[in-house]
């Protein structure tokens, strides 16, 4: 059959689901915690201060008696953490917030008359703050992969089956594949242990976000053309920047052409987003994105639309809201969902408890969410708990991570209980899925990370599943990462083994960086290897990155080539 006709099945069958099944509001936050020593003992009252660099917003949290700190609802990207107390050496380190995820930074400082500051550039990789299995993929990891930049490939890559819903910049979007690859900045997967605000139908979910504006001006073009089907060519381009120093920022991406590799003709599509600070206390992000595509047979395509505010009344107290629109379809048939969301958090002692819900209307069908949980966190033991209510269905969720090692945060036990809501039926809610999970999960000293998990799958579906996940860098040269699933049901549509492994180099020539890469996918009892290489050469302020990629290179070998410049 060819990939094209392929394709419009696949697309058509995606629309009659969504008619059907909605996809509920819901909220996504990162979070950094740590502690910070005096010497041998707690630092209590010390004050953690995080700078995001991309924009200079700043957060500061203080120590409680354990030493220990909490900064929830921040926003992913790369911070500069500085740790600080009357008497003692302060520190500076940076650390990388994932989407969706919590991160780690510790200090310790010692006593100093003159309060001596400290640079480091050191980084760490932290295991075992979160009880969620996630996998994390940011633009730039997905780049060096030999396939397409988008959510797709971020699912295809990670140890998940079933693949689950799309959340793109806390707004649902039906069809994540008509994104533009400059648009994408980060993907997380979350394949067990949902947290109890993330409402999805099942037991994952995709969580996504596109580029954000900074300080920096940027603006990029980039050309692709692809063999696939003939060959298309696609063309894009992005900028973004400051509008108000120090308030008001902005990101536009649009790309037009014919994606042949995904199997779409006359694609089109922008982004838009704008990040507004009020002060310390308040911040605003809109987003917007609307893309279509026509093909011989019919065309589709969908908006979303999403406003988030984050509100930090005092370093305890958090609100996040979150009010969205999407519409999508084909042709003169098209439908909405509105939702709307929200969650109050508030840190007392060693807890952090949250509350929120939401309001979904699909089709006309108002859908109402309800939750409240607790994240408690002692010594080598956190624990997550929560119960929501939704579908006319009370769920329960538990889990917890140990911490080997003490406090270090670098091997962890992990394991799970919990309630999700099947897929609705057309005249009330589905059966209950629930699903318990034990995992081991460590850190590859600081450039890595690896993690097994052990699913049993009851009620709505029957299925157990082992999942491992792993990746490492070497001397920021050489990377290597894989993924295996293997599953066993009573539904022959899942695969008994998926499996990707993939190795990659970076070598500098004379200023310039060559890199390759080698990318192993086994699925549905088909192997296939693909290769990639980039070559980039920057001066001054400008890089040209040329790159070609070739899929399953044993067989009938299909290329892409890109070209792009940016400033």
């Amino acid at each position: 059959m060819p990939k094209a006709d392929e394709g419009w099945r696949a697309v058509s069958l995606v629309l009659l689901l969504l008619v059907a099944f909605p996809i509920h509001a819901a909220i996504t936050s990162s979070a950094l915690t740590g502690r910070v020593m005096a010497g041998d003992a707690p630092a209590v009252g010390a004050t953690v201060t995080v700078t995001l660099r991309a924009t200079q917003a700043t957060r500061s949290a203080t120590t409680n008696a354990r030493g220990t700190y909490w900064l929830g609802a921040l926003t992913p990207g790369l911070y500069d953490v500085s740790f600080s107390r009357a008497g003692l050496t302060s520190l500076t380190r940076p650390v990388t917030i994932q989407l969706g995820r919590i991160a780690r930074a510790d200090a310790r400082l010692e006593i100093s008359a003159d309060e001596e500051s400290v640079q480091s550039t050191a980084t760490t990789v932290s295991v075992a703050e979160s009880t969620v299995i996630s996998t994390h993929w940011s633009a730039d990891e997905l780049e060096r992969v030999p396939l397409r930049r988008d959510v797709i490939t971020a699912a295809a890559l990670s140890p998940v089956f079933p693949r689950g819903d799309t959340i793109l910049d806390d707004t649902p979007v039906f069809i994540p594949f008509l994104l533009g690859e400059e648009a994408l900045d980060e993907v997380t997967i979350v394949r067990g242990a949902q947290p109890i605000e993330l409402d999805r139908l099942g037991s994952s979910a995709i969580l996504a976000r596109t580029r954000s504006g900074s300080d920096e001006f940027s603006i990029l073009l980039r050309g692709t053309y692809s063999t696939h089907d003939d060959g298309g060519y696609v063309l894009e381009g992005a900028s973004g920047g400051r509008i108000v120093p120090e308030r008001l920022w902005f990101f536009a991406s649009g790309w037009a052409g014919d994606p042949t590799d995904i199997g779409l003709q006359k694609l089109r599509g922008l982004t838009l987003k704008v990040n507004a600070q009020a002060g310390a206390a308040h911040h605003f992000v809109a987003s917007h994105f609307d893309a279509d595509t026509e093909l011989p047979l019919f065309d589709f395509g969908g908006t979303a639309t999403g406003f988030r505010y984050t509100g930090v009344l005092n370093e305890r107290l958090i609100t996040e809201a979150v009010v969205s629109r999407s519409r999508y379809g084909s042709g003169d048939i098209r439908f909405q969902d509105d939702e709307v969301a929200a969650k109050v958090s508030y840190r007392v002692g060693d807890h952090v408890v949250s509350a929120g819900g939401g309001r979904s209307d699909h089709l006309g069908s108002d859908l109402d969410a309800f939750f409240i949980g607790d994240r408690w966190s002692v010594g080598p033991w956190t624990v997550d708990a929560g119960v929501r209510r939704d579908e006319q269905r009370t769920t329960w969720r538990v889990a917890g991570a140990f911490d080997l090692q003490s406090d270090r945060g670098s091997h962890a036990i992990v394991a799970s209980w919990g309630e999700y809501l099947e897929t609705p039926r057309p005249f009330g809610p589905g059966p209950v899925l629930r699903i318990a999970t034990l995992g081991y999960t460590s850190s590859l000293e600081s450039t890595g990370a690896a993690r097994v998990d052990f699913l049993h799958y009851d009620g709505a579906l029957e299925m157990d599943q082992a999942q491992l996940d792993a990746r490492y860098r070497m001397f920021d040269r050489l990377e290597a990462g894989g993924s295996y699933v293997y599953t066993r049901g009573d539904r022959r549509q899942f695969p008994e083994h998926l499996l990707t492994a993939r190795v990659g180099v970076q070598v500098p020539l004379a200023g310039h960086e060559f890199a390759a890469t080698v990318l192993e996918r086994y699925e549905f009892d088909t192997w296939r290897t693909d290769v990639g290489v980039r070559y980039e050469v920057p001066y001054r302020r400008v890089a040209l990155t040329v790159a070609a990629d070739a899929e399953d290179v044993l067989e009938e070998s299909e290329y892409r080539i890109w070209a792009r410049i940016r400033h």
